[in-house]
């Protein structure tokens, strides 16, 4: 037998939709029954543990990990909301146009990790994505990995800002005063925070006490990896002389490991340059 939810005033009704998360109000129309007119948009929730959505040769799929199945999304009706509630989201070489112009650009998202996989990330592609994910404060993992290409107009305040609740971020980019501009906007409580670089002086772009300040800031299991790709003629020696240089005011305690750790212990700075991820130098600093 339906719930008889809409016996209730019409107003209260309507503002349950807009009061309630996604999964709340599919139960919500599942209680009330055949009749929801009062109850729209009727929600077509999607759950799986892993997804990806992929740019295969300019088509956008969606593609479940679990089943290793493309699923194909469609909207009959302009009353219907798709949302996919997922733990891990991938995005696969996505750009703001190929999105845009896909079948998502009206799907929801509830996820708590947003993995961009070689993406083309602008601001306006940024805002576009957040905008599919009504509860922005559960993305508290967010990676921008596998070769990403990043606008120079794309700092990490705007990040922070559109995806407020972040614990571990990750990407492949650098710019002159990007811990200055962490410390301005008080960035705290992170868990985890790695950066990879190819220009030197943008990624050590910031003294000791900075980084001390910083970490001093974040949750006891913090952790900060700091990645320099250099070229095949670079002196190592002098990388690693200038790299202790740096820290060695506030981190006096450096260690070559023999074993490297993932993620690195609480409380470590990792520093690792080379010509590429498989020929990696480590250090380790401690205060």
């Amino acid at each position: 037998m339906p719930y008889p939810i809409l016996t209730l005033p019409y107003p209260f009704a309507r503002r349950l939709c807009q009061l309630l998360n996604p999964e709340e109000l599919e139960n919500l129309q599942i209680a009330a029954g055949y009749n929801t007119r009062h109850l729209k948009p009727i929600i077509q929730l999607i759950k799986t543990q892993t997804a990806g959505i992929n740019n295969e040769n300019s088509n956008v799929t969606l593609y479940f990990t679990e089943t290793r199945n493309n699923h194909k999304l469609t909207r009959s009706k302009t009353d219907e909301a798709p949302f996919l509630k997922v733990e891990s989201l991938f995005l696969f070489k996505l750009t703001k146009s190929l999105f845009e112009k896909s079948c998502f650009t009206h799907l929801f998202i509830i996820t708590e990790q947003l993995n961009f996989c070689g993406c083309e990330i602008t601001v306006d592609f940024l805002k576009m994505i957040a905008l599919r994910i009504p509860q922005i404060y559960d993305v508290t993992w967010l990676k921008f990995v596998c070769r990403c290409q990043i606008d120079k107009d794309v700092k990490l305040p705007f990040i922070f800002n559109t995806f407020p609740n972040v614990k571990v971020f990750e990407i492949n980019y650098a710019y002159n005063g990007w811990l200055t501009d962490l410390l301005d906007l008080n960035v705290v409580n992170q868990r985890g925070f790695s950066l990879l670089h190819k220009n030197f002086d943008e990624l050590f772009s910031f003294n000791a006490d900075e980084l001390y300040y910083f970490i001093q800031k974040q949750q006891t299991e913090f952790f900060i990896r700091l990645t320099y790709i250099c070229d095949a003629d670079a002196d190592q020696d002098e990388i690693k002389k200038a790299v202790v240089t740096l820290l060695k005011p506030r981190f006096p305690t450096v260690v070559e490991p023999t074993v490297v750790l993932y993620p690195p212990l609480p409380g470590q700075i990792e520093v690792s340059f080379g010509v590429s991820g498989l020929s990696l130098k480590y250090l380790y600093f401690l205060p």
